[in-house]
């Protein structure tokens, strides 16, 4: 289980990628990502976190229509969220969501009841992004017992973007200043306007740069360029 976990949490966070472009490009309908990925699709706005879209897949399963997820707002997590879950977990979502760190994901595992009232919780675990275009938190919830089979339809969505696959854990070895640095780059900026917009000396900058081309494997602009398009940095 501990390496279905790690796999899915890998492959998952590559994913988020991909379905921030697909709901960015609005190429398919919200209810047709959540039929994409395994689990189910959702994702909020403001520092309370309330749900702007829950997916098919869950609204059927505790009989919870579009319109009545946002007119509970909160009590929503009242009536479906364990309690541990709101005190312990959310906390750790609500920070990472303000941080505003489009670049990475951050995991966490929720008891979620289908029932009101049921004293039987299901444990899920939830991956999160927040979206560069509008800053929402974007997720997938997949059932614990589910991780294992899980993992295959993860690989079989992902092998669609072979090149984000194979370098997503050199990408994800980046920090927010170095992920800035790169979008700069592969935007043209020059070198003193990229320095005075990050407020850093071009000496900082240039040790970024060549951290980055280290981290990266890659010794030319283009190859730089390859990197920030995949991960929707340009």
């Amino acid at each position: 289980m501990r390496h279905a976990e790690e796999e899915i949490i890998n492959i998952g966070a590559q994913q988020m990628y991909l379905l921030d472009q697909l709901r960015d490009r609005q190429l398919v309908s919200l209810d047709e990502i959540d039929e994409l990925v395994p689990g189910f699709f959702h994702f909020g706005y403001a520092d309370n976190l309330n749900l702007a879209f829950l997916g098919k897949s869950m609204r059927e399963k505790i009989e919870v229509s579009q319109q009545r997820l946002l007119e509970m707002k909160d009590h929503f997590f009242e009536t479906f969220v364990h309690e541990d879950t709101r005190s312990s977990v959310y906390p750790y979502f609500k920070k990472f969501y303000q941080q505003s760190d489009t670049t990475k994901v951050c995991t966490g595992f929720q008891k979620i009841r289908l029932s009101p009232g049921s004293d039987h919780y299901e444990t899920y675990l939830t991956i999160l992004k927040v979206n560069k275009k509008d800053r929402a938190l974007t997720g997938i919830s997949i059932k614990l017992d589910d991780l294992e089979p899980m993992v295959r339809k993860f690989e079989q969505v992902m092998e669609s973007n072979e090149f984000m696959r194979k370098n997503f854990r050199k990408f994800a070895l980046l920090t927010k200043q170095e992920t800035e640095v790169l979008r700069f780059i592969s935007l043209g900026v020059k070198r003193s306007d990229i320095a005075d917009r990050l407020c850093i000396s071009t000496h900082t900058l240039d040790t970024h740069r060549k951290n980055i081309r280290k981290k990266l494997g890659v010794d030319s602009t283009a190859a730089l360029v390859n990197y920030a398009r995949a991960f929707d940095l340009v």
